[in-house]
């Protein structure tokens, strides 16, 4: 009974539950490192930092309320997509823009998830939250960055002191995470392996032939290994055979190097996703038509 339907349910209910605990570690950790510790350093009022805090509660209501409205069943997942709202914008984010976009993402989510898978909603969320960020400009610095010089060394970015949305920037919990959903049958457990290994021979290449231009640390980028362990491989609208996981991984890893990089935007992981996800259905729907053959292994 292990490859029944009920075994793949039943495991499908434990990642859930595990999912949402990393996502909450993940929330707990940028709460601390964009409010708590500020008011334990006297920088910050109780309610100042308790910002992140808000954004979780609005996400949750905002989830629970239109789930009503819409007549969807309240489930695990639907916290799993508070927590996940919540933590993928940046520290400084007003809280009235927030209410703003979280309603609508929380209206279109409800309203289209039996269209389409609803993990495509997050990427295109986050590009949302890009533009919006760059319209009022809003940096990835929390309020008492934007007014101090800080500069994080290798090991300080790795254990979460990097910029980044408010809950994506610990990067070591986000690795330990990989290792976690390993055993999870719908993880695609080789694409974040070759993202990332792209994403990293791509910018030592670079380095290697113009040192000056990097810093060994800028190769932390939180985003995206944050959207390359958790949106990449649990998304159905990406390839299952080998080969096609290859050059799907390889080219998100390539494609993010340039947009964040090349480009310098440190979001770029997302407009990749997002693009990706376009191209493998346009190539879906052609082999289905016959243009080509996929990948048989």
């Amino acid at each position: 009974m292990r490859n029944s339907p009920i075994h793949f349910d039943g495991q499908t209910k434990k990642y859930e539950t595990i999912g949402f605990l990393l996502f909450l570690c993940l929330f707990l950790y940028g709460w601390y490192k964009n409010g708590l510790s500020y008011y334990f350093l006297g920088k910050l009022s109780f309610v100042e930092s308790c910002t992140p805090l808000l954004f979780l509660c609005i996400s949750f209501c905002l989830s629970i309320l239109l789930s009503f409205f819409t007549k969807t069943k309240i489930s695990l997942r639907t916290f799993i997509l508070g927590i996940l709202v919540s933590i993928l914008v940046p520290p400084n984010f007003p809280i009235w823009l927030f209410l703003l976009v979280s309603f609508f993402y929380f209206l279109f989510y409800f309203l289209l998830q039996k269209k389409f898978y609803t993990i495509l909603f997050l990427p295109i969320y986050r590009i949302f939250v890009f533009f919006l960020s760059s319209f009022f400009s809003i940096g990835l610095e929390n309020i008492i960055e934007q007014n101090n010089s800080y500069f994080y060394g290798t090991i300080d970015i790795f254990f979460g002191k990097g910029l980044g949305d408010i809950g994506t920037t610990h990067i070591f919990l986000i690795f330990l995470s990989y290792f976690i959903f390993q055993n999870y049958f719908y993880y695609k457990k080789e694409l974040p392996i070759y993202a990332i290994a792209t994403y990293f021979v791509s910018f030592f290449l670079v380095y290697f032939f113009n040192p000056n231009q990097f810093m060994i640390r800028d190769v932390l980028n939180s985003s995206f290994f944050f959207a390359t362990v958790f949106l990449l491989p649990l998304n159905p609208v990406s390839p299952v055979l080998k080969k096609e996981k290859f050059f799907f991984g390889c080219g998100v890893g390539l494609f993010s190097f340039l947009f964040i990089h090349i480009f310098s935007i440190y979001e770029g992981v997302y407009f990749v996703l997002f693009l990706f996800q376009i191209i493998w259905n346009i190539s879906l729907w052609m082999q289905k038509r016959g243009f080509f053959k996929r990948f048989n292994c």
